[in-house]
């Protein structure tokens, strides 16, 4: 009996050892003018994603989730009518991302991770432009070009 009771002791260890701590985000949206709203979207490890704004608004929206450590993408879209708008990303009741109307109109997104020990990191984002790709392409369609020639000789 000691035995059995033994390893059912060591087994739910074991089970306790490996869950993952919820860690707290918060999102607060800002916004006061006529026609004002969008979307915000948060993936990852845990998703969610939400609308706000209204007709006439003018209040603060707070979301709480429990988002688990790992890498997260986070973008907000939307605006208004003589409308002004602010957000924040708050982690353990410290702001880790902010911005206001202007980026919200550019199709804000950003990408961080959470850590176990309930700090982040962000990582920059970098999108390259088209005619960039454009070369790219064009350049990598070239070699392949020439690498499937083949010359005779006589």
């Amino acid at each position: 009996m000691k035995k059995v009771l033994g390893l059912l002791a060591t087994g739910l260890m074991a089970l306790a050892a490996n869950n993952a701590s919820a860690i707290p985000l918060e999102i607060n949206i800002l916004s006061g003018g006529v026609a004002v709203g969008g979307d915000w979207t948060l993936s990852g490890d845990a998703s969610a994603s939400d609308n706000w704004g209204g007709f006439v608004d003018f209040q603060l929206e707070t979301w709480t989730l429990d988002v688990l450590a790992g890498n997260y993408t986070w973008q907000i879209t939307g605006g208004g009518f003589l409308a002004g708008v602010a957000w924040s990303l708050n982690l353990d009741g410290a702001s880790i991302f902010s911005g206001s109307a202007d980026s919200i109109h550019d199709g804000f997104f950003g990408f961080f991770s959470v850590n176990e020990d309930h700090t982040f990191d962000a990582a920059p984002v970098q999108v390259p432009e088209p005619g960039i790709l454009l070369l790219l392409g064009g350049g990598l369609h070239a070699f392949a070009t020439v690498g499937r020639r083949k010359t005779v000789r006589a």
